[in-house]
């Protein structure tokens, strides 16, 4: 009885848990794809910088290409939705069970 009860309540969690992780993944996929084309053009265009322009320049060129590349920022927001849908998977355990 408190097992079905408990069900019950946690529905509506998994629906908004089911959405959330679609939309997420739908976005961060996305967010990769443009992230990774900035990544290229910060790299193409740190190499003139930092040989004809300035050094800081390309560095600082260079380090943004990193950051936002698929080890960068990506990498970490992949991993935290990784946590969500291990949440989403607990819960749905629950519930089909």
């Amino acid at each position: 009885m408190l097992n079905l009860l408990l069900k019950i309540l946690l529905f509506p969690i998994y629906l908004v848990l089911a959405v959330i992780v679609g939309i997420l993944k739908l976005i961060v996929g996305l967010s990769a794809f443009v992230l990774k084309l900035l990544a290229v053009i910060f790299l193409i265009a740190a190499f003139p910088v930092l040989f004809t322009v300035s050094v800081a320049g390309g560095i600082v060129l260079l380090v943004l290409a990193f950051l936002i590349s698929p080890i960068g920022v990506v990498l970490v927001v992949t991993g935290l939705l990784g946590g969500l849908q291990k949440l989403f998977g607990a819960v749905h355990g629950f519930m089909i069970s």
